[in-house]
């Protein structure tokens, strides 16, 4: 019932015409597959910009507040809860370079006041402060082994960058496929066109010999059993009317789904009136170019370095670490004035300094390993699907300009078939009409006239979609549209 439907609404829809130009640019423009691939394209663009923003200084700024009590025995018995309160104030530059080195620079203001019972009975009340802190430090982290160098730290830099050439390539791929779907789906909707405008002239040629048949027999010209072999050819040919024109509502629904539309907008019908005529081609050099340019070839190329890249670097979170740490730092203190903390600070008069080294082992290598096997199998399948994809363009490039070549030939031979059947259905007619030949004679004939006149046109069309998948192959065929991303 659905079926039924869809079949009367694209009857009673208003028609369209479509050029091979037009529904290039509507398809790239619309399908969905396109926008996808050019989304994942802008998606790694974004990638590479936040990888190039890694490695910036950042600045931490904070504020605290702590109260403290805590209590402590006595000598002389019972508890004493002495109090202290600490207000801080900091502020942190930071910066992480590529190659490992990290540098932070702190620089905090502090004030503390803590008050505390002492005597022998608790009765005496010492209160300190407030004092005025003020501290900087420069501390410095350099790894020796785990994370050191640009060869790490870039690394999610480069594969960022190598995965946006996949992202572009891939993104051609699609555009590409798209185009050459659209393409082929066009010139079928065209040949479908041409098959049932073939076989519309062939059942109104039937219909105007029985409907004279019909008034011969009337006249006595014509034994009434003749009208039978006209009326059966008639229905016939009316049985193979309606095949066709289902064809044509089939190739334009397919070509409406590549565009993008919803179904229901009527039966598409193709404007251009001639196939374009294809030169011949070189295998050898068609396979070649294939191989050269190919946007999926170029795809892999690129999986294939951000695999090698990877593996690189894989296990590195797994290594031994081994670090340099070192601090200098400058104090100043006050005591209930703000003051001489600054100019103790100013004077570097309390000043510390640390070097240290910080070894970390992990117990067993067997994760490093693992990850280091992992990476390099994963290269060597990219490796070997390059290798494989690089085969299967060659071969499909040579088979494209096969059946181009046969298609040519084809059309040649068609061509003729034409003309002499044009002629043989002629003189048959001729004979008929001298009663020097049956109706089955003319029937043949007008049948052999009829399948050279598809043959030739499925030729045509053959010819022009190898052509498009030839030139997909080579990624030659966003060219000639006006695609822009």
């Amino acid at each position: 019932m659905s079926e039924l439907w869809l079949y009367l609404t694209l009857l009673c829809a208003p028609d369209t015409t479509v050029s091979a130009r037009s529904v290039v640019e509507e398809a790239m423009a619309q399908n969905p597959s396109v926008a996808a691939a050019v989304l994942d394209y802008r998606r790694s663009q974004q990638d590479v910009g936040a990888e190039e923003l890694r490695y910036l200084p950042s600045l931490i700024l904070s504020l605290g507040a702590t109260h403290t009590e805590s209590p402590s025995l006595r000598a002389t018995g019972g508890v004493a809860v002495p109090l202290q309160d600490n207000y801080q104030l900091a502020s942190e530059l930071r910066h992480t370079f590529s190659f490992g080195t990290a540098l932070a620079l702190r620089l905090e203001g502090s004030r503390v006041s803590s008050e505390a019972q002492f005597g022998a009975g608790g009765d005496q009340l010492v209160i300190l402060g407030p004092g005025y802190g003020l501290a900087s430090r420069l501390s410095l982290t350099q790894p020796i082994l785990r994370g050191f160098g640009d060869q790490v730290g870039e690394a999610t830099l480069r594969q960022a960058r190598l995965n946006r050439t996949a992202a572009q390539h891939a993104r051609d791929l699609a555009a590409s496929q798209v185009l050459r779907d659209v393409s082929v789906a066009y010139w079928e909707l065209w040949y479908s066109e041409r098959a049932h405008q073939i076989d519309e002239e062939a059942f109104s040629l039937a219909v105007r010999q029985r409907d004279e048949a019909l008034a011969r027999i009337e006249i006595g010209a014509l034994a009434k059993v003749e009208a039978y072999a006209f009326r059966t050819r008639v229905a016939e040919l009316e049985q193979q009317l309606a095949v066709s024109e289902a064809t044509v509502l089939g190739q334009s629904l397919e070509l409406e789904r590549l565009l993008g539309r919803s179904g229901d907008s009527g039966v598409l019908h193709a404007q251009d009136s001639e196939v374009p005529v294809q030169a011949a081609r070189s295998p050898s050099a068609e396979a070649e170019a294939a191989v050269q340019a190919s946007a999926e070839l170029a795809q892999l190329q690129a999986r294939l370095q951000v695999a090698l890249d990877q593996a690189m670097v894989a296990g590195e979170t797994e290594r031994p670490r081994l670090d340099v740490d070192a601090y200098l730092q400058a104090q100043g203190l006050g005591n209930q004035e703000v003051l001489p903390a600054f100019e103790q600070f100013g004077r570097f008069d309390a000043l510390s300094a640390h070097v240290g080294l910080t070894l970390e082992l992990p117990l067993t290598g067997a994760r490093y390993r693992a990850e280091q096997q992992s990476a390099a199998l994963a290269a060597a399948g990219t490796r070997a699907r390059l290798q494989s994809t690089e085969q299967q363009l060659r071969s499909s490039a040579t088979a494209e300009v096969v059946r181009l070549e046969q298609a040519r030939r084809r059309i040649e031979l068609a061509t003729r078939t034409v003309q002499i059947a044009t002629e043989s259905v002629k003189a048959q007619e001729e004979r008929y009409q001298r009663g020097d030949a049956i109706l089955l004679q003319v029937y043949e004939a007008q049948d052999t006239l009829r399948r050279a006149q598809l043959s030739l046109e499925r030729s045509r069309v053959d010819a022009v979609q190898a052509a498009l998948r030839l030139d997909h192959l080579k990624g030659s065929l966003l060219g000639q549209s006006t695609w822009a991303p």
